[in-house]
């Protein structure tokens, strides 16, 4: 055998060897890592919840729920009744999640995607069974989430969990509706405040104020003499419908307690009654607005053992109403704006041109 032959036997053998290898590396099975369940308890073995929220301060606020017998109860507020959809809805997501690869297993990177012990966005703590699993939730990208289980050091990236439906606050987990009333059903109302006692009551499908006796108009010595019958002030049936729908429709924040405290303002409040008629019952729905907090007035109603707090903004407003705010004055409303003439109809010339 020559040796150009040897040479050639040796480049075919290699070229042999060098495609067998390559099979057998294009047809090795694919690693895949396998995904297991985010959690290992069920979603009917939890007995406790706490959801605590971290603001850009550090500052920390949160929300226990705790299973009774026949539903779910905020402890911190004197077992006022939590709606089981609404925490069902809160843990569904995460009994559901399967996790494979972690997208970091470095402590170093806990804080920057805000699931450390201490710099965290959320923190959600399930018991089940006297065990309690602690979860630290991060915003992550395009619906997703980053999520630590507690003590360990990997970090998931869960798709369909957003820290934003991992709510610390009560009012996300209770039935908020402080009357279960229709305004087309009401009646009548009263408002008692500091200033005094205003009845509304609705003639003809609209509000008014039946003891007001209508005042002559106050600007008779400037109006038009020609006018025989100047218009006079009287209720303003949009404005009394305003403010009822407002009071109806209050919203509680937070629940607080059966305990009634001096603070809390009720001995000196102001006093709402309304009442109506639906499917030919009569009800009426009494509470007394009390004190305010930095951004709440707490609530007392009839009926409601828990004392609530709505929003002082919708609150706040029944507190300082007099019988006036509910006026309508003709003569107080601005005249439509008078359109300048164009020139051809005045002869002059446009503003801002002058006369060559």
């Amino acid at each position: 055998m020559t040796k150009k032959n040897k040479t050639l036997l040796i480049i075919l053998f290699l070229q042999s060897s060098l495609v067998f290898i390559t099979w057998i590396f294009l047809n090795k099975p694919v690693e895949v890592t396998p995904q297991t369940s985010l959690l290992d308890i069920t979603l009917d073995q939890v007995t406790k919840v706490e959801i605590t929220s971290m603001d850009n301060d550090n500052k920390t606020s949160s929300v226990l729920l705790e299973k009774t017998a026949d539903n779910w109860v905020l402890p911190k507020s004197d077992d006022f009744s939590a709606q089981k959809d609404a925490v069902d809805k809160l843990l569904t997501p995460f009994f559901d999640a399967h996790v494979a690869d972690p997208i970091t297993v470095t402590d170093a990177n806990h804080a920057p995607l805000s699931v450390a012990q201490n710099n965290f966005d959320r923190k959600l703590q399930i018991t089940a069974d006297k065990k309690t699993v602690t979860l630290f939730i991060g915003r992550g990208k395009h619906n997703t989430a980053n999520v630590r289980r507690s003590g360990e050091k990997k970090v998931y990236q869960v798709k369909g969990i957003s820290v934003w439906s991992v709510n610390a606050k009560a009012s996300n987990y209770i039935d908020t509706a402080l009357s279960d009333i229709s305004t087309s059903n009401l009646q009548s109302a009263t408002l008692t405040n500091p200033n005094g006692t205003i009845e509304f009551a609705k003639v003809d499908d609209k509000w008014t104020i039946p003891t007001m006796v209508p005042q002559a108009n106050l600007h008779d010595k400037t109006a038009d003499s020609k006018n025989k019958n100047p218009a006079k002030p009287a209720p303003d049936d949009a404005k009394i419908s305003s403010f009822i729908s407002t009071l109806a429709n209050l919203k509680i924040t937070n629940p607080v307690g059966k305990q009634v405290k001096d603070d809390f303002g009720f001995s000196n409040g102001t006093t709402i009654v309304l009442k109506g008629q639906k499917n030919d019952e009569p009800f009426t729905v009494k509470f007394v607005i009390g004190a305010k907090t930095d951004t709440y007035r707490y609530i007392q109603k009839d009926g409601m053992e828990h004392i609530v707090t709505v929003s002082n903004s919708s609150a706040e407003p029944a507190t300082k109403k007099i019988a006036s705010d509910f006026i309508s004055d003709p003569s107080q409303k601005t005249a439509p704006p008078v359109q300048s003439k164009l020139p051809a109809e005045t002869g002059g010339l446009p503003p801002g041109m002058m006369m060559q």
